[in-house]
């Protein structure tokens, strides 16, 4: 049966830790700056059940502790924001429906506060309220 080793150290770069990577004006190669050898590289997503395709995650696992996380947010980037030039406001709330399909309300709560502050629009109580 394999070993199970515990982490004794807290989580993150510590004063007894170098943290992973080179340092400033340090140059990203050789072998002071790759992991120990068993450390395993593991992608999280975005096929995972967990992302839904909207992240990737490099994660650097020293059994089962992640000692470094590398997230890779533009996995699945569509230019919205290029897009959205071109639409007017009324156009623009349906349109952030579709930003991501788990969440569209609050795609629409974002998008609906930013043209009300660029435009100065007052928000009555009720609806800040109906809102939450």
């Amino acid at each position: 049966m394999a070993e199970t080793r515990v982490a004794q150290e807290p989580f993150g770069p510590g004063p007894a830790q170098e943290p992973f990577g080179p340092g400033p004006g340090q140059e990203p190669f050789g072998p002071e700056h790759e992991p120990p050898t068993d450390w395993i590289e593991l992608n999280m997503g975005p096929q995972h059940p967990s992302t839904h395709g909207v992240l990737r995650v490099r994660l650097k696992l020293d059994g089962e502790v992640v000692r470094d996380a590398d997230p890779d947010i533009g996995y699945l980037h569509t230019g919205f924001e290029k897009s959205f030039e071109e639409k007017t406001y009324t156009q623009g709330i349906t349109f952030s429906d579709r930003m991501d399909y788990l969440a569209p309300p609050i795609n629409n709560v974002g998008f609906v506060m930013s043209v009300e502050k660029l435009i100065g629009v007052e928000v009555p109580a009720r609806a800040q309220a109906i809102r939450v």
